[in-house]
């Protein structure tokens, strides 16, 4: 029994599903099918750019972003900006690339 399996059983055994599905059936063996298969996919992720890097201070200028005497702030239209959070900002645009 996989680890999937043992821990399905346990939050069944807890509602008392057992009655509604059964343990033997196909519905349950379907549901632990898609379950180990849902477990399996590989996601696949890209390596995303240092805060450090070429290209974070690439998209700062591209959009903008100016150096203040403070190296953790950016300004940009009046407002200031911390590097963190510009960082954060890029790489959820980076990952929807």
């Amino acid at each position: 029994m996989t680890k999937a399996e043992e821990l399905i059983n346990k939050h069944l055994d807890k509602l008392n599903a057992n009655n509604i599905i059964g343990k033997d059936g196909n519905i349950y063996k379907g549901f632990l099918n898609a379950i180990n298969e849902a477990l399996t996919i590989t996601v696949v992720t890209s390596t995303l750019p240092n805060i450090d890097s070429t290209e974070f201070r690439n998209w700062l200028k591209s959009e903008l972003y100016e150096e203040t005497l403070n190296r953790f702030v950016y300004k940009r239209g009046g407002f200031e900006y911390h590097k963190d959070v510009l960082y954060r900002h890029y790489t959820n645009l980076y990952t929807l690339l």
